[in-house]
């Protein structure tokens, strides 16, 4: 996870991303309970020129949101560059999309 946010802000925006996608709300609010237990043990990755510069070249090539491909880039950096070696959890539809391309196993809550 990108640091700058916290658990909540990206829990929170990934199930009313999923609301707004017509999921059933008793599996948003699962997947909301379960991202909460998973926080305390996730690793964070802040914001590097690194990350950043990874995230200007995903813009280039996806042309996606700005905040996807920082997370998207966040989780490359995490991988050192080899997304074989680091599966992902996404609620979102386009980022889970925009993650299989680059390489990663993608787990859908």
């Amino acid at each position: 996870m990108l640091g700058g946010e916290t658990a909540v802000e990206n829990c929170v925006g990934a199930r009313e991303t999923r609301r707004r996608e017509a999921s059933d709300a008793a599996e948003v609010e699962a997947a909301l309970a379960t991202a909460r237990q998973l926080a305390d043990s996730w690793h964070e990755i802040v914001p590097s020129t690194s990350v950043r510069r990874t995230a200007e070249r995903l813009l280039r090539v996806l042309l996606w949101r700005a905040a996807d491909s920082l997370q998207l880039a966040a989780a490359l950096v995490a991988a050192d560059h080899d997304p074989t070696t680091l599966d992902v959890i996404c609620l979102d539809a386009r980022l889970a999309t925009a993650a299989r391309r680059e390489g990663f196993k993608v787990i859908e809550a």
